[in-house]
């Protein structure tokens, strides 16, 4: 079901608007209770809050890939990023590196 709200959304939708309608997705099956449920939550203020994160952190797009250490303070000190795809043997690389650079 995923999949197929997804395309109806993304890919095949005509309208260019950020507000999903129920009739949008009624033909898919999907549990309308649930869907109602999920969007009385507090769920869609959390996405909103992590795409103004996002916008501020300049990120635009997924995957994004912070690579870092913490700080005595306990804040994140970004070394690296990876905007895209990234291989699981890169990943794996930058960890290495990551880990053998003192803080």
């Amino acid at each position: 079901a995923f999949e197929a709200a997804h395309d109806r959304i993304f890919v095949h939708s005509t309208r260019k608007t950020d507000t999903i309608r129920p009739s949008d997705l009624a033909d898919l099956g999907l549990d309308q209770a649930a869907l109602d449920a999920c969007a009385l939550s507090t769920g869609p203020a959390r996405v909103e809050r992590d795409r103004d994160l996002a916008g501020t952190l300049g990120i635009s797009g997924t995957p994004t890939l912070l690579f870092g250490r913490l700080t005595t303070d306990g804040k994140a000190r970004v070394l690296l990023r990876r905007d895209g795809a990234v291989s699981l043997n890169e990943i794996e690389a930058i960890l290495a590196r990551s880990l053998s650079v003192d803080p």
